[in-house]
């Protein structure tokens, strides 16, 4: 039995396909690109208007930004950004 269990995980990697990635594009805000260092992504509704919004944690401090939907699903665009707040302070993560 654990000879069959190797030759199908051995087969598995061998046999194995790289991913095959979309071609990337990059994402503009007020008529130019957005240019940060991110250490996450996320696209959801944000203010529950019903357009997908992205949320970016920016790497160097720490800070949330949230860069709101003004087009639609299908062609999004995105205005200037704010730094997500609690309590009308920025939320600032650990970062480094």
């Amino acid at each position: 039995m654990l000879k069959f269990l190797l030759a199908v995980l051995f087969s598995t990697l061998v046999f194995a396909t790289a991913p095959d990635f979309l071609t990337g594009q990059r994402i503009n805000a007020t008529g130019g690109q957005i240019d940060v260092i991110c250490s996450d992504a996320a696209v959801a509704d944000w203010n529950g208007d019903g357009k997908k919004d992205l949320v970016l944690g920016v790497y160097s401090w720490g800070r949330l930004r949230l860069y709101t939907n003004t087009g639609s699903d299908s062609s999004p665009q995105f205005g200037s950004y704010s730094n997500l707040q609690a309590d009308n302070t920025a939320i600032a993560l650990g970062y480094g």
